[in-house]
C-alpha cells in the first residue's frame, strides 16, 4: 500500500497544476474563438470541432502530468513493491480523468449551446471519452512497467544482484524508468513562444533553400524536419517529444 500521506501530497499538487492547465484552456479556447469569429465562422460546427480537439489534447496531457507528479513523489519517498501496487497507482491517476470529464466536457457543451448545436455535443462527447480510455491505458502501461521494474530490483537483490534504475526529470517532466524506458513528452507553448518558435524554423527553412550550403547530413532529411516542425506548430499549440533511455 503507498503511503496515504504522500498520496495527499502529490493529490494536492496535481490539483493545483490541473487548475493551471484549465486556465491555459480556457485562454486558448478563447483565443480560438477570436479567430473563428474574426473568420465569419464562430457559430459554427468547425469551431466546436477545434474546441473539441483542444479538450481531448488536455486530457491526454493531464493523465501524463498526474502520473509524472505521483511517480515523482512517491519513488522520491521511498516506494516498493507489492501485488496490488499497479492497480492502486492507475487508481489515483484515474481520480483526476473522472468518468464525467466535468471541466472538459464543460467546455465542449457551453459552447455548443454558444453556437447552437447541442445536439453537435451528443456526438462529439464520445470523442473526449475515448481520449480519455486511451490516455489512462496508456499510463497503466507506464504504471505496469514501473511496477514490474520494481519487482525486478527487489528480486535481483533479494538474489544479491544489484541492478540500476535510473530515473530522469527533464525540464519539460520526461520520466524514464529502467532499461530500455521510453519518454513521451508534450511542452504546451505560448502565443509568444510559438511566433519565436515559428520564425526560427522560417529562417532554417530559407538558408536550407541555399544550394550551395554545405550539411554534415543529407539535406533532405532536415528539410523535412523542419517541415514537420512547421506544420506541428500551425495545427497545435503543442509540440510532442520521445526520448529513450537505454542502459
Amino acid at each position: 500500500m503507498v503511503d496515504q500521506e504522500i498520496v495527499r501530497i502529490a493529490r494536492d499538487r496535481t490539483q493545483l497544476e490541473i487548475a493551471e492547465q484549465s486556465a491555459r484552456i480556457r485562454e486558448e479556447i478563447e483565443r480560438l474563438k477570436a479567430e473563428m469569429n474574426a473568420r465569419g465562422v464562430l457559430r459554427s460546427g468547425l469551431t466546436l470541432k477545434r474546441i473539441a480537439d483542444i479538450c481531448a489534447d488536455a486530457i491526454k496531457s493531464r493523465g501524463q502530468l498526474a502520473w509524472q507528479i505521483y511517480f515523482r513523489f512517491l519513488t522520491t519517498s521511498g516506494i516498493s513493491h507489492s501485488d496490488t501496487l499497479a492497480n492502486e497507482l492507475k487508481e489515483l491517476v484515474s481520480y483526476h480523468l473522472p468518468e464525467k470529464l466535468g471541466d472538459l466536457k464543460g467546455y465542449v457543451k457551453q459552447n455548443a449551446d454558444l453556437v447552437g448545436s447541442p445536439n453537435l455535443y451528443d456526438r462529439l462527447a464520445p470523442e473526449l471519452d475515448t481520449a480519455r480510455a486511451a490516455t489512462l491505458a496508456k499510463v497503466g502501461t507506464e504504471i505496469d512497467l514501473f511496477v514490474h521494474s520494481l519487482r525486478k530490483k527487489e528480486e535481483m537483490k533479494s538474489e544479491g544482484n544489484n541492478s540500476t534504475v535510473v530515473n530522469i526529470y527533464s525540464p519539460v517532466g520526461s520520466i524514464q524508468t529502467g532499461d530500455y524506458a521510453i519518454a513521451h513528452v508534450t511542452q504546451h507553448l505560448d502565443a509568444d513562444v510559438r511566433a519565436a518558435l515559428s520564425e526560427a524554423l522560417n529562417q532554417i527553412a530559407v538558408t536550407l533553400a541555399d544550394s550551395n550550403i554545405s550539411l554534415p547530413q543529407p539535406k533532405a532529411e532536415i528539410v523535412e524536419l523542419v517541415n514537420e516542425g512547421q506544420q506541428e506548430i500551425k495545427d497545435k499549440n503543442s509540440i510532442t517529444f520521445h526520448a529513450a533511455l537505454h542502459i
